[in-house]
């Protein structure tokens, strides 16, 4: 209790902790790495690569600062998330790298479904709305996120009904392009479409022998239509996946996970199997996908997507832009004796024929495209009256440079020879 009788919960760290657990990682990494030697079909899962990341993760838990910071940063994550998801204020000023002093908040354990009766909540709206939305929320949205999401107490049920997340160590963050991956992934498992899910995988670091690409997808596809429809408490699809996956698909074609798709799928999997006891009947695909649907809608149109696409969009000018001083270069070496051809006699003329062709292509472009800024400029500078005459010739230049455009692209298509 604080001095103005204000009820705090108060973490501290234990003596000697520290060297305890580089004991313990040791050994684990010992373990990891012959399990790698003695079993190679394990390397799948990439034993020694999940002590690695636990060990990072472990020591930064050892700062509990770096906790007061997580709770901090998902604080208003979750409070995006209506109704009813809290995390408990840090009180700074007693803390430190060792003690952590944060608002007290009395409840039940997320998986106690009598006491979360008992206390007036309804479990249904536990697991729905503060559980399984406010993950796909801090996934896909924010890409941060809390990794270790068990009910023996890091998620706590308060006497409002709120869902309260506790224990801030462990937290995983995902690159926006990752996001953008696992949306898709998780759209391919909710719409069975196999081809989704495959370049999900392969946008995420899974690499798949060319090979085996038709027998993986016929693989996977009876996976989807096994346990598609289900309830979650006969497996709902997704749960099927994450206990199929593993021993089947990634053993038979020697795929490796990469740590942060593992991450993404081990939190899941807790959120559902402690959905699994709060409510039976929840079902993943009719609850949960209208949600990861707008969640795309709202990825597509966010800032860091708008971004991007303008990035990519001025790297494509700045490679066309880049085609005349690229070819002028190699037609000096060729000129100047650095490069050397050999070309048969026989094929010179067709070779002559072909350089013309793509020089008049790209004179058309650079035409076509010199009208239209010419009259975009020209538009600008207009008087605001429709009928003045720059505003005139600008509507030509435009209607110029679509007429040439579309010959052009109609001798490409109809006149043999000339693509």
């Amino acid at each position: 209790m604080l001095k103005d009788g204000t009820l705090v919960a108060v973490k501290v760290q234990r003596p000697h902790i520290e060297e305890v657990i580089e004991v313990d990682l040791a050994i684990l990494q010992s373990f990891a790495e012959r399990i790698e030697t003695r079993y190679p079909e394990m390397k799948i899962y990439n034993p020694t690569g999940i002590v690695r990341e636990f060990a990072i993760q472990i020591r930064r838990e050892l700062d509990f600062r770096n906790d007061g910071k997580n709770a901090d940063h998902l604080r208003p994550i979750v409070a995006e998330v209506p109704p009813h998801v809290r995390v408990p204020d840090i009180y700074w000023q007693y803390s430190g790298k060792r003690v952590l002093v944060m608002e007290y908040i009395a409840g039940v354990r997320v998986d106690d479904v009598a006491s979360i009766r008992l206390i007036g909540a309804n479990p249904r709206d536990v697991a729905n709305r503060g559980g399984t939305k406010c993950y796909i929320k801090q996934i896909l949205k924010y890409g941060f996120f809390h990794a270790d999401p068990h009910g023996g107490g890091n998620l706590l049920v308060d006497m409002e009904g709120d869902l309260v997340f506790l224990d801030f160590g462990s937290v995983a963050m995902i690159r926006p392009e990752r996001k953008e991956a696992i949306i898709t992934l998780l759209l391919g498992i909710l719409e069975d479409d196999v081809d989704e899910i495959v370049n999900s995988f392969i946008q995420l670091g899974v690499n798949i022998d060319d090979r085996y690409l038709d027998a993986f997808k016929d693989d996977l596809y009876g996976i989807l239509a096994e346990y598609s429809g289900s309830s979650i408490e006969h497996f709902d699809l997704p749960p099927g996946l994450m206990n199929q996956i593993p021993p089947g698909l990634l053993n038979r074609y020697q795929l490796q996970v990469p740590m942060n798709l593992m991450q993404v799928i081990k939190v899941i999997a807790m959120v559902l199997d402690t959905g699994k006891h709060l409510d039976p009947d929840f079902h993943f695909s009719t609850e949960v996908g209208p949600y990861i649907k707008e969640m795309e809608i709202e990825h597509l149109l966010s800032r860091d997507t708008i971004r991007y696409v303008a990035k990519e969009a001025m790297d494509l000018v700045d490679d066309v832009l880049s085609v005349p001083k690229s070819l002028n270069r190699a037609l000096t070496k060729a000129t100047d004796g650095s490069i050397n051809i050999d070309v048969a006699a026989v094929d010179v003329l067709h070779l002559s024929r072909s350089i013309d062709r793509a020089s008049n292509k790209m004179l058309v472009g650079f035409i076509v495209g010199a009208i239209v800024i010419g009259s975009s400029m020209m538009l600008f500078l207009s008087p605001p009256e429709e009928t003045s005459v720059p505003y005139h010739l600008a509507l030509f230049g435009y209607l110029s440079a679509f007429v040439i455009g579309v010959y052009s692209v109609y001798r490409v298509w109809k006149i043999p020879g000339y693509e």
